[in-house]
């Protein structure tokens, strides 16, 4: 309809002036003014120079109408409704409360929640359940390029979903292992949507337990997608972030959140919500240990547990995309006998988080379940991932002999375990990881801490994604762990950020109070100047970390460990 009135009037322009001496874009480019009945409308005005303009929309039954003096004082008052609220909720420290950082800060915080929204639509689904789709033999990765090849897919739906999302003019749909970082900040904000959010997330899960890690729904959404990245698989999953939500609104209810100084979750609120979704969160736990187990049994590996072990599927040669981590170096040629350390350390995460739900719901017997499997996950990170020689975690994969062997790459696998809660204060392997954390030849920066040791040979080649850049979600896990075990360590990490960011017009981060939270993927692929440029379009993608207090009970608790 659109171009079908533009043409009309290109048309008769051209008719009247030929090609040749056509009116400047302004006047050509303009659509027929021909107002009629309908129940779309499109409206068109040229300005020159700055300018503003308001569309108010008032009821059929409202007789009085709005002025544009009216808009403007109501839109002035939710500004410092907003204001005051943001300063409430957040609390931000001197140098912080200045208003360059400020209006930053406000600015990505209003960036992420203006990006919530309802997406309605279809979505492109293969449940051929193809055999090669089981990764199961040697060269596993071509067998399923050449079975998603065949396109099985089909389209399956209309879904709903309510979500924040990554960037609105790019990335204008939800991803799953993403939300997790945004609900951080937004649960700070409001806990009740944050119950919204997680709620419209988990109503996606079949009836194995599985949600697809992008939420392409619509024709729309479709158009924003290369083709051979809109199928989803059910067999492919993604780090289970939304449960790190589910822990902050645990601390609120439990009174444990006491960086946060706004309203504490009601208990009995949050326990309804729970149990109304327990059943869901079941399903998906289980749905993970059924279908991203590590190969144990086949191969001479001994570990505490002979069932807590994990696999990534939908690995190519180069890419693990389901891993959020794409690009970063792994075992090659891919085996189907490895075992990812990044992916066990998640499941630790996911089962402690069980854990504590069930206890919080009174569900004893589940309690003791998850806490069991929370306990072999810890011992088998140890076991199966930790290299002597290495002095650091590593993935596994299996040699030319049938040996397992320990690929390392020193970087964010590294430090999963620690970065997901594993390695308490006392642990043995603590003081290495530190160690690794602030070697400046391998992972610290002024910066922050590098995906990829600098001393690896895959830094900074290829797409270098995931190959040296500073990943701020990853780096938020990395500070609230540290506040955790070394406050004098922290304390030089944060003077490092901040002196880079006063250095880099604000680049990715805002302190909100003591906290040092970095900003996440999209913040740092386009807002930034740091070591991680990738264009410069506006977004939020995880930008949330920037703004999340770390509780007190981390802040005060006494370092200890090795050092």
């Amino acid at each position: 309809m659109l171009f079908g009135s533009l043409k009309t009037t290109i048309d008769g322009l051209v008719e009247e002036y030929t090609t040749e001496k056509m009116p400047p874009p302004w006047l050509t480019y303009t659509i027929q003014n021909r107002p009629g009945a309908g129940n779309m409308h499109l409206v068109q005005k040229v300005f020159e120079g700055a300018f503003e303009f308001d569309i108010i929309y008032r009821p059929k039954n409202r007789e009085m109408s709005f002025s544009s003096d009216y808009v403007t004082k109501q839109i002035e008052t939710v500004k410092k409704n907003f204001d005051k609220k943001y300063l409430d909720v957040l609390k931000p420290q001197a140098p912080f409360t200045v208003s360059k950082y400020l209006d930053f800060s406000k600015s990505l915080f209003s960036n992420l929640i203006g990006g919530i929204g309802y997406f309605y639509g279809d979505q492109v689904v293969d449940r051929s359940y193809a055999s090669e789709y089981d990764e199961e033999n040697e060269g596993f990765w071509q067998e399923a390029a050449d079975a998603r090849a065949r396109n099985q897919h089909k389209l399956e739906g209309p879904y709903e979903l309510f979500t924040s999302v990554p960037s609105r003019p790019f990335f204008p749909r939800g991803f799953l292992w993403d939300e997790g970082f945004h609900l951080l900040p937004i649960l700070d904000w409001d806990p009740e949507l944050t119950m919204q959010i997680l709620s419209s997330w988990f109503n996606l899960m079949d009836e194995d337990g599985w949600i697809g890690r992008e939420q392409i729904l619509g024709n729309e959404a479709r158009s924003k997608v290369p083709p051979e990245f809109q199928v989803q698989y059910p067999h492919y999953a993604n780090p289970p972030t939304l449960f790190m939500a589910i822990e902050g609104l645990l601390d609120k209810a439990e009174g444990k959140d006491t960086a946060s100084r706004n309203e504490l979750v009601d208990s009995k609120v949050l326990k309804a919500w729970l149990g109304s979704v327990y059943p869901l969160l079941q399903r998906h736990f289980d749905w993970y240990r059924r279908t991203q187990y590590g190969d144990l049994k086949s191969y001479d590996r001994e570990a505490f547990s002979s069932k807590e072990a994990y696999r990534w599927r939908g690995r190519t040669e180069q890419h693990i995309l389901t891993s959020g981590l794409d690009d970063y170096p792994r075992a090659q040629p891919p085996h189907p006998g490895e075992l990812h350390t990044d992916l066990i350390s998640w499941m630790g995460l996911f089962s402690r988080n069980m854990g504590r739900i069930s206890a919080f719901l009174g569900e004893t017997e589940d309690e003791t379940k998850y806490n069991k499997i929370a306990e072999a996950i810890r011992r088998n990170v140890d076991d199966l991932h930790w290299d002597s020689g290495a002095k650091t975690y590593c993935d596994a994969t299996i040699d030319a002999y049938e040996e397992s062997i320990h690929v390392c790459h020193k970087g964010y696998i590294s430090l999963f375990p620690f970065m997901t809660g594993l390695l308490g204060p006392d642990h043995e392997h603590l003081g290495d990881i530190l160690d690794l954390i602030g070697d400046k030849e391998e992972l610290w920066s002024p910066h922050g801490i590098r995906s990829l040791s600098k001393k690896d040979e895959f830094y900074g080649t290829a797409e270098n994604y995931w190959r040296s850049p500073v990943w701020m979600p990853l780096n938020y896990l990395i500070v609230k762990n540290l506040l955790v075990s070394l406050e004098n360590l922290h304390l030089t990490f944060r003077t490092n950020i901040l002196t880079h960011v006063s250095r880099t017009s604000l680049s990715s981060l805002v302190l909100s109070r003591s906290a040092l939270p970095p900003c996440t993927p999209n913040c740092v692929r386009t807002w930034l100047t740091l070591s991680t440029i990738h264009g410069s379009k506006p977004a939020s993608r995880g930008s949330s970390t920037t703004l999340i207090p770390v509780p007190a009970s981390a802040r005060n608790t006494s370092p200890g460990g090795p050092a």
